[in-house]
């Protein structure tokens, strides 16, 4: 029983790792949006790694964005706006950024 227990737990846990351990965490715009077709691409500093990124809405260097979702090598993110005492959110999109 004891096994099973741990068994269960194991699968119903949400991932803390890879592209699914960045959903719902934050991240810091490392440069302005530039706009893009529909939408807007920077890059973003989320655990560690540079990602690419877009978002419905603008979103400026130093900005804390919310990821929303991964897309292959580009994040899903809501840009944070703080103002006064209540935070509010954008979308945004991106993925982590090779040397090359």
């Amino acid at each position: 029983v004891f096994l099973l227990t741990n068994v269960v737990r194991a699968h119903v846990k949400r991932a803390l790792t890879g592209g699914e351990g960045l959903i719902a965490t934050r991240a810091v715009a490392q440069d302005d949006f530039s706009p893009d077709a529909n939408h807007y691409r920077g890059t973003v500093f989320a655990h560690g790694e540079i990602w690419q990124a877009v978002s419905a809405a603008p979103v400026g260097a130093g900005q804390s964005v919310e990821i929303k979702e991964r897309r292959g090598l580009t994040l899903v993110v809501e840009a944070l706006e703080v103002t006064g005492h209540a935070t509010t959110a954008t979308t945004t999109v991106g993925g982590p950024k090779t040397s090359g």
